[in-house]
């Protein structure tokens, strides 16, 4: 099941379970759910996923607050075809999600919510051999799609151009294999996070990096750069990047700290004259290993979930103030294992979506925190 969390005021650590409850009826997919994905407008939450029911077809649910209940944005399992690594975004109101091929792994799609009915947005974003870590971010209306491809694993980022259709964003962005992407858009340049190493096993427990699309200065071509001084950074277990009013942020798994959790910022050494990265808080923060870690902001506060490998493979929230870590709720809240965490924050209420493993069919669970 999926589990999502809303919050008004957030309890330190050590509070009552009794916050959490559910948000719609337990277990609201079709079936089992897969790679889901969460987003909030407006207050009201969407949740992408591969529905299993479904033929393995994309579904996108919103929860309707009058009726109190999970219902279909248009038919489900939109996308015709099975599909892997569905991601979204919400762009002024517009859903977008982006999807490849299962069968073959070859092909990626974009589609829109507009008008009533889901519609592709240009043809293939992209065609080749063994597509992975898909993600999209979407900007003025403008979606962006990362993905690594082919046997290198190496990491691209393409754009839709309303004249050209979809266009590269350079070459790769990644020296070696690359894994857990992590795409953000600010103000028209794209910063992608990602882990690398020199083979498919161990991009994915690799050296993170951060890179951003930056344009030629005096004539110079554009070209993906390195984000500040990089040393703080070892190896890596997943990666969430975010930018908040032009600084980046990156969550991750610390490898030099036995995969607990670590926030880093990229600021401006005015001495030295250049940008370096630095932790947020204690680095390794978390109790123990740390999966699926997500970092979104709200008003200024950064907030970070996962699964707790600690707490029973739970979900657990947690939010930087006073300069520290503390929990949102209690840690582990969910009711079993989870997978595919994601969080999303707004105007303080906090929203947390996973797929439960507690069952063998794994369904959807939503949860609503009330911090009273």
């Amino acid at each position: 099941m999926i589990g999502i969390t809303g919050a008004w005021q957030f309890p330190s650590a050590g509070s009552g379970r009794d916050g959490f409850s559910c948000l719609g009826a337990a277990g609201f997919s079709p079936g089992a759910a897969e790679h889901t994905i969460l987003k909030v407008y407006n207050g009201v939450p969407y949740l992408a996923f591969v529905d299993v029911a479904n033929g393995y077809r994309a579904t996108v649910m919103f929860y309707h607050k009058k009726k109190r209940r999970w219902l279909s944005l248009g038919e489900p399992g939109f996308s015709k075809i099975p599909v892997n690594y569905t991601s979204m975004f919400i762009d002024n109101g517009v859903p977008y999600v982006a999807f490849k091929e299962r069968m073959l792994n070859s092909k990626v799609l974009v589609m829109k919510y507009s008008g009533g009915a889901w519609r592709r947005v240009g043809g293939p974003v992209f065609c080749g051999v063994e597509i992975n870590y898909l993600t999209i971010f979407v900007e003025a209306g403008v979606p962006y799609v990362a993905f690594t491809e082919g046997e290198t694993y190496r990491g691209r980022v393409m754009k839709y151009d309303a004249k050209a259709g979809w266009v590269p964003v350079g070459g790769s962005f990644s020296d070696k294999f690359a894994g857990y992407l992590s795409l953000f858009v600010d103000r028209g340049t794209p910063y992608v996070a990602f882990t690398e190493g020199d083979d498919i096993p161990w991009c994915t427990l690799g050296k993170l990096a951060v890179a951003r699309w930056e344009q030629g200065s005096a004539g110079g071509e554009a070209a993906w750069v390195r984000v500040g001084e990089q040393d703080i950074f070892g190896t890596a277990f997943y990666a969430s990047l975010y930018v908040e009013q032009g600084v980046p942020y990156v969550a991750y798994g610390d490898g030099n700290e036995l995969c607990k959790f670590s926030v880093a910022k990229c600021v401006y050494d005015e001495e030295r004259g250049l940008e370096r990265w630095i932790p947020v808080g204690r680095p390794g923060f978390s109790e123990g290993i740390v999966v699926y870690p997500k970092l979104v902001f709200d008003r200024g506060i950064p907030y970070v979930a996962f699964r707790d490998d600690t707490n029973g493979y739970g979900a657990t929230v947690m939010k930087y103030e006073r300069d520290c870590w503390v929990y949102v709720g209690e840690p582990g809240f969910s009711a079993g294992e989870v997978n595919y965490v994601s969080l999303q924050v707004e105007k303080g209420q906090v929203f947390v979506a996973y797929a439960d493993g507690s069952r063998s069919a794994v369904d959807v669970l939503a949860a609503f925190f009330d911090g009273d």
